[in-house]
């Protein structure tokens, strides 16, 4: 079926990013380890609602709809203290945008608080064993009597795959877990914080070979809020510079999960579908990205990722990594903040909040010296999202 790209066109650079705020990702985690944490799942995702609020400059009656994402939605809001005119929930980032784009254009809501939070770890959530959460209905656990008890020894298997295929090697596959531990080493944000080289990740043991302990992700509570509006409201009111989506896309493969169909080939229908939603939306290509950011619960996907968004040829991506460079002086920066797997498990919403401050210029040691468009993706199982922002500096 052929895409209509016509209406998205008219929608990039109709939505702008006024607002973030993240908690303290590395204050709460010793307290969230030791089982007393500093607030519980709502508090956290109001604590960020209000840092949010204040990066905008704006008061709580200014916003009117609220976007739930992994948090209980009528709780949130009464907690908020609340009455919204447009309310919804969501899990990933580009979906979520997608929502606050259409009911903006509708006139459901003006201002809309994107909120994210988690409790994972204070809750002791598991992502594998007979524990694992959401055990009745998640795709992972039809194969455990293959070993399949978890999303890790899951993913291990495509990795295995693409490294027998393309001859990737396990210290090719550690230039990506370095490199993010060297970003999150200049956020203070940022949970690991622990130098590690290549040969530091190389010690450490399996958990499902070929991945490591530093190729997954973390595990620990959190909050960010995003708080989005139109774009002439948006230049009225904003005290930074002005961050726009440029482009969003959608894509799945959801019919033959089962049967693993999509990991087979890597994912490649549902992402170049996302991609070229994305671009086409965007009017953009992989040459205009600065900055790159991606879902990574787990390090291995990054490779075929950027094969399927087109930013090297398949099984290039090793050679395009190790020559372009990922981590902090390198060409092509990948999850500046450190990304889940050193800065924070937010499930991608923390790349959001990140993208914002490297557009606007705020990233601090970080803060890439070129930074007009930066371009996230997502890939589960069965979907991919993809989603570019824009800087509007002049």
């Amino acid at each position: 079926m052929a895409d209509d790209l016509h209406g998205l066109k008219g929608l990039s650079n109709m939505l702008a990013i006024v607002g973030v705020g993240e908690t303290d990702y590395a204050a709460d985690y010793p307290a969230s380890r030791a089982g007393k944490p500093t607030t519980d799942h709502f508090g956290f995702g109001i604590r960020a609602f209000k840092a949010a609020l204040a990066d905008a400059g704006l008061r709580r009656e200014d916003v009117d709809g609220v976007i739930a994402c992994s948090v209980p939605l009528g709780r949130l809001v009464e907690l908020l203290g609340m009455e919204p005119r447009f309310s919804a929930s969501s899990f990933d980032p580009a979906t979520a945008f997608m929502v606050a784009t259409d009911a903006i254009r509708n006139g459901l809501a003006d201002c809309i608080a994107l909120i994210k939070s988690l409790n994972y770890r204070t809750a002791g959530t598991q992502f594998g064993g007979p524990q694992a959460m959401g055990a009745d209905n998640l795709y992972y656990v039809y194969y455990r009597p293959w070993g399949f008890t978890s999303q890790g020894a899951f993913d291990s298997v495509v990795v295995q795959r693409y490294m027998e295929i393309y001859r990737l090697t396990h210290r090719q596959l550690g230039m990506v877990a370095v490199a993010e531990r060297a970003w999150a080493r200049m956020n203070p944000l940022a949970i690991m914080q622990r130098p590690m080289t290549i040969d530091d990740y190389l010690r450490y043991p399996f958990v499902a070979e070929p991945l490591r302990v530093p190729d997954y992700c973390l595990i620990n509570d959190g909050g960010t809020c995003l708080i989005v509006t139109s774009v002439e409201r948006a230049r009225k009111m904003t005290r930074h510079p002005l961050v726009t989506v440029k482009g969003l896309g959608f894509g799945e493969e959801n019919a033959a999960i089962n049967q693993l169909r999509p990991k087979l080939h890597f994912s490649r229908i549902q992402m170049r579908q996302a991609g070229r939603q994305c671009y086409e939306m965007a009017g953009l290509g992989p040459r205009d990205i600065d900055a790159f950011y991606y879902y990574d619960n787990f390090t291995g996907e990054l490779f075929y990722i950027l094969e399927n968004y087109g930013y090297c040829a398949e099984g290039e991506a090793a050679h395009f990594i190790d020559t372009m460079g990922i981590g902090p002086g390198g060409s092509f920066p990948v999850n500046t903040s450190g990304g889940m797997v050193s800065e924070s498990y937010m499930q991608g919403w923390n790349a959001q909040a990140e993208m914002v401050r490297q557009l606007r210029g705020e990233a601090g040691p970080r803060q890439l010296p070129k930074c007009r468009h930066a371009h996230y993706v997502s890939n589960t199982v069965a979907r991919a999202t993809s989603l570019i922002m824009q800087a509007h500096r002049d």
